[in-house]
Parts: C-alpha cells; sequence; structure tokens
C-alpha cells in the first residue's frame, strides 16, 4: 500500500512523535517504536533501512506533494513517507539530522534502496530523462505507470 502524507493521501501516514506501540497499532500502524532514546539520526536510518522508497516531507510544502504526487499517483509505487510538520519537535530534529547524512536540510528528500536521490526537483529531472523508473525496478520497487 502507498503511504503518502499530503493531506489528500493521508489514509495510513506514519507519524511516530508522540505514538506509543499500543496507540500505533490501534491506527494500524504495525512495528512502530518510540525513538525518543535513540535519536532523530536512528529513526532516519531505520526508515531508510527498512523501507525501499522513503520520503522525509512535509504536509503543506508544494514540492513535496509534487514528489509524492509522482510517486503516489503517477508511479504507483509504495513508499514510506514522514511528514516532519506533524511529529512536533521530533520532526525538527529529523530535518535538522538529514543535514549531515544527505547535505541539504530541505524537503522533499527521497531514498531509493538506502540511496539519498535528491529533492523533487532532483527527482522530477531523473524522471523527465528516463532514469527513475529504471532506478525504482534496479531496486525491486514494483512500478505500475
Amino acid at each position: 500500500m502507498a503511504v503518502a502524507c499530503s493531506a489528500a493521501f493521508r489514509p495510513s501516514a506514519l507519524r511516530l512523535g508522540s505514538l506509543s506501540n499500543a496507540a500505533s497499532r490501534s491506527r494500524g500502524i504495525a512495528n512502530v517504536r518510540t525513538y525518543a532514546g535513540n535519536g532523530a539520526t536512528d529513526l532516519i536510518k531505520s526508515t531508510i533501512d527498512s523501507n525501499k522508497v522513503a520520503v522525509f516531507s512535509k504536509a503543506y510544502c508544494p514540492f513535496c506533494s509534487e514528489l509524492k504526487s509522482l510517486l503516489s499517483s503517477e508511479l504507483k509505487v509504495d513508499f514510506k513517507c514522514l511528514d516532519l510538520d506533524t511529529m512536533g519537535s521530533e520532526g525538527d530534529s529529523i530535518q535538522a539530522s538529514l543535514l549531515p547524512l544527505t547535505g541539504s536540510r530541505t524537503v522533499p528528500q527521497l531514498f531509493i534502496s538506502g540511496k539519498y536521490i535528491g529533492g523533487n526537483s532532483d527527482t522530477q529531472a531523473l524522471h523527465a530523462q528516463g532514469k527513475l523508473v529504471p532506478m525504482l525496478k534496479e531496486a525491486g520497487v514494483p512500478v505500475n505507470a
């Protein structure tokens, strides 16, 4: 199931900020741990490592919405999305922690099979050049475009 985080696609968006495991299960989110003791970098790495496609995003950001729309509506790709603006101070910590990992603090940030791809402009350019779909397929991600 594709997980997209914009308001238009929020059916099962993952919000980790204050959810306990019990609260997570009651919302249909499986295998969620709280990361208060492990830090934002651990959460980032865990999200990237446990999902073939991961997006760090903000719900109100038009560039984020454009990237998520490309993945969910056009390519019909399953992906994990963390909407940082819905996570309180943890979202702020995650966004700050993305800088040393990616060289960028802005969102969206896309990872495919653990590899940092870039933001919306980078992803849209790869798609326009015909490189995004082969990259997804090479990572074993089903694309239903």
